[in-house]
């Protein structure tokens, strides 16, 4: 597996979209560790955050990452292509709009 030539960190995600990348780019891994004391949800999206209406718009996956766990997504050697922007937002439920209790964090790298 290639090096990835990018990394992003997010601290405390939440109901606030957030743009991870800032365009084209090739997801290689995400980590999202959850050390609050309830189950998440990153909701992740190909487009730009002020596009996104969380609970309306609906995300590319969602995934559950259980309280005080580490979840790790690896997308292959080839990596998994994002058109727009990658953005994330962590809430209580799988495309929800309410927000998760602090203490999700978010590690991403990209190629």
């Amino acid at each position: 597996m290639a090096s990835p030539v990018g990394a992003a960190h997010i601290r405390n995600l939440k109901d606030t979209v957030t743009n991870v990348t800032n365009g084209v780019s090739e997801l290689t891994l995400i980590i999202v560790t959850n050390t609050s004391s309830a189950l998440t949800f990153l909701q992740v999206f190909d487009a730009a955050a002020a596009d996104v209406t969380l609970g309306t718009t609906r995300p590319v996956f969602s995934a559950p990452v259980a309280n005080n766990t580490m979840e790790t997504l690896y997308f292959g050697p080839l990596g998994w292509y994002i058109g727009t922007r990658f953005s994330a937002a962590a809430t209580t439920t799988v495309e929800g709009s309410t927000g998760a209790a602090d203490g999700v964090f978010l590690q991403v790298f990209v190629n």
